[in-house]
């Protein structure tokens, strides 16, 4: 599990997070949890009810569909 600080450090670093106080950071730690997923794990699926958010703090996260022929088509790429 990631240490607090590095929890903080990249919610600095966030463009939607970055430009919130030290306390408000302390407010989403607080509710948050840390989950570590393996390799190839599917998150969520498209029209999943939504129950929040992810934070990437390591690694990288693949954002993708499945066109109607069986093709994935890569949306995004989180790291």
């Amino acid at each position: 599990m990631p240490p607090t600080n590095t929890i903080h450090k990249v919610l600095s670093d966030h463009t939607f997070f970055g430009g919130l106080t030290q306390r408000e950071h302390d407010q989403i730690v607080g509710i948050g949890s840390v989950q570590e997923a393996l390799k190839d794990c599917i998150l969520f699926h498209r029209r999943d009810p939504y129950h929040g958010f992810f934070l990437v703090i390591t690694e990288q996260v693949q954002i993708y569909r499945t066109n109607e022929a069986g093709r994935t088509v890569v949306l995004h790429m989180i790291a």
